[in-house]
């Protein structure tokens, strides 16, 4: 019925209101035990299409519409902008490079050989090595890696959310790799998983240390990387540096 009462609506001139009392009448009165199918559901349907659409594409014909689809309107102050952000500077970023680098030597003297003879961690950190990323990326996932090891061997297992003091546990375990003193590390768990996870986690970290703030709920790593990369040069900008790999000349 209710397709019965689209149809007469779309073909009465009556106004609605008028039309409605007049059909509630006539349900009343037993019209919908004298309905009945003419024609096929699916033609009644077509027909309803027709009275409401009308000229309109059929988009159940088809698997993709044939609707052109206008290029998105961007505003010119909200198009994507190339070139260094406002306060960036080669100067900043050599300062900062250069902070991360005496930061995180110390770990990386001890754990990166150990990553190094682990093939799978190696091959974790060739991999991203490949792709162009500079040492400090690098060098800060690992650093994270000794800081956990740290808080775990505090603790005597994982950091959970709930474990009390978890901020004191976390500074104490920042002055101990500052003073020097590297925890033992689980090689085998240094995955190519683990390097993505810390890396990502890095972005973020890089986008705070430039005064930025991440406002999303669910942050897009991607987006923040993209956006670091093109106005903040994060994966191109580095320094003079030791070669704590034992990189070739020819980046392998």
């Amino acid at each position: 019925m209710a397709m019965v009462s689209t149809m007469i609506l779309q073909a009465s001139a009556m106004p609605f209101a008028d039309f409605e009392k007049v059909f509630e009448a006539k349900m009343k009165r037993g019209l919908s035990g004298r309905a009945f199918w003419v024609q096929p559901v699916g033609g009644l349907m077509r027909d309803v299409r027709q009275l409401m659409l009308g000229g309109l594409p059929d988009l159940s014909k088809e698997t993709r519409p044939s609707v052109t689809v206008p290029p998105p309107l961007i505003h010119p102050e909200l198009a994507w902008r190339d070139g260094d952000a406002p306060g960036y500077s080669p100067d900043r970023a050599r300062l900062a490079l250069s902070n991360r680098y005496a930061k995180t030597a110390p770990v990386a003297r001890v754990v990166v050989p150990k990553l190094m003879a682990d093939p799978a961690a190696r091959k974790a950190l060739q991999e991203q090595h490949g792709r162009g990323l500079p040492d400090w990326q690098l060098l800060n996932a690992i650093y994270n890696f000794a800081l956990n090891a740290a808080m775990e061997e505090e603790i005597g297992g994982p950091l959970l959310g709930g474990t009390p003091d978890a901020q004191g546990i976390f500074r104490r375990a920042m002055k101990r790799l500052d003073a020097g003193d590297i925890p033992a590390i689980d090689e085998t768990k240094f995955t190519a998983e683990l390097l993505t996870f810390q890396m990502n986690m890095n972005v973020l970290a890089t986008l705070k240390s430039w005064g930025l703030e991440l406002h999303r709920q669910t942050p897009d790593v991607e987006g923040v990387r993209s956006l670091l990369d093109a106005r903040y040069h994060s994966s191109t900008d580095d320094i003079p540096h030791e070669n704590f790999f034992c990189w070739s000349s020819g980046g392998g």
